[in-house]
């Protein structure tokens, strides 16, 4: 158990599943006919994130972000080979960096600094990885 109490860690809200995909063109076809999903942002190249991304709403407050890699040294492509959709969990919360220590207190390593995200309008994102692999995304509110 951790040292860690629900008083340290900052209010974090569940925001998307990020989903690893090769075409974000067709995967949007497959979850709206699939899932009943909307389209809910532009399709959008992140050249810092070295991905295509697009933000489908699924229900009233439930997002899947597809992701496809961007360009060849896109670390995105491992993922594609890999065959693993679910790519990365995304919690919003108030402060990244403060998110951040406090997450890395709990033994979290940091994977990506905070840097602005296209699909949300410039808001800051940073990723995580946490003891079981997954790879986590803060994006502050």
């Amino acid at each position: 158990m951790s040292a860690i109490t629900g008083d340290t860690i900052p209010t974090m809200k569940l925001h998307h599943v990020g989903v690893v995909v090769n075409d974000v063109h067709k995967s949007i076809e497959e979850f709206i006919r699939r899932y009943g999903a909307e389209v809910a942002s532009e399709i959008l190249d992140d050249q810092l994130q070295q991905a295509t991304v697009v933000l489908l709403s699924v229900g009233s407050t439930s997002y899947i972000e597809l992701v496809a890699p961007y360009g060849a040294s896109s670390p995105l492509h491992r993922a594609v080979k890999r065959k693993t959709p679910i790519h990365h969990i995304c919690f919003e919360v108030p402060n990244v960096v403060e998110a951040m220590s406090a997450l890395r207190a709990d033994k979290m390593v940091t994977v990506s600094d905070p840097k602005p995200a296209v699909l949300f309008d410039g808001r800051v994102v940073a990723w995580m990885w946490d003891s079981s692999n997954l790879l986590v995304e803060l994006l502050e509110e």
